[in-house]
């Protein structure tokens, strides 16, 4: 399952009162459905819950429809995609922190644009998604969110294109995944990497999952029966 935040306001995030990360390099990655655009519309955020509109990493849909990756202290500096974003269809959003003076967005494993600006973000003790959850919470988010993940090492273009091609996020770079939260059922918050369980707002309600990543599965084996085993030094075993 997926989360439709609906616009809840303060009610409308997942959440949790911790710096995941603090300082760069920070990747943040997620599968979204917009019901529409032409808002600010926050989609994941690193932030201080005690500041209006400051020290902040945000990746969110800007009005003008596109993505935009930011970094925000005491002014900001946006990495912005080439392409806009369409609603009611299931998309892929990739920001990148590498450095103070170096970060990007991506749509859709590609559409990159970057930035330079230097920017220094400080005071960072909360991590959000699906609004801008700081003092005063804004730019909700209304639509479905699913697969959200959280890197400490940047990935190269061929990696963003490769996840969104498909690949499990557990086999892209694994060792740089710090955080996965695939939302696979309305009730599991849990991040399966990190163990870090987010807290749900009243206002977000379930919603469908997109589908479109192959999930690793364990292999089976199967014995055969002893009636049916096969020579001395032979053995058979199956994979699905």
């Amino acid at each position: 399952m997926s989360f439709d935040t609906n616009s809840g306001g303060a009610n409308g995030a997942v959440s949790i009162d911790t710096a995941l990360l603090s300082v760069p390099p920070i990747v943040f990655n997620c599968w979204f459905n917009p019901v529409a655009g032409g808002d600010n519309q926050d989609l994941m955020d690193l932030l201080d819950k005690d500041s209006n509109n400051d020290h902040q990493y945000r990746l969110f849909i800007h009005s003008a429809d596109t993505l935009r990756a930011r970094s925000l202290d005491s002014g900001g500096a946006d990495a912005t995609t080439s392409a806009t974003i369409a609603t009611g269809v299931w998309q892929m959003a990739t920001g990148v922190w590498e450095a103070d003076d170096d970060r990007r967005c991506y749509l859709d494993g590609g559409n990159k644009g970057t930035n330079g600006t230097s920017k220094t973000v400080t005071l960072i003790d909360r991590f959000s998604a699906g609004i801008q959850l700081d003092s005063s919470p804004g730019s909700g988010y209304d639509g479905l969110i699913a697969d959200m993940s959280i890197r400490n090492v940047s990935p190269t273009d061929a990696q963003v294109a490769q996840e969104f091609a498909g690949t499990d996020p557990r086999r892209v770079n694994p060792r740089s995944l710090l955080h996965f939260w695939p939302f696979y059922n309305f009730d599991d918050l849990t991040d399966l990497i990190g163990g870090v369980t987010l807290t749900r707002g009243s206002s977000v309600i379930t919603g469908d999952h997109h589908g479109k990543i192959w999930r690793p599965v364990a292999p089976m084996l199967i014995s055969l029966a002893a009636a049916a085993a096969p020579a001395p030094g032979l053995a058979y075993a199956y994979w699905w």
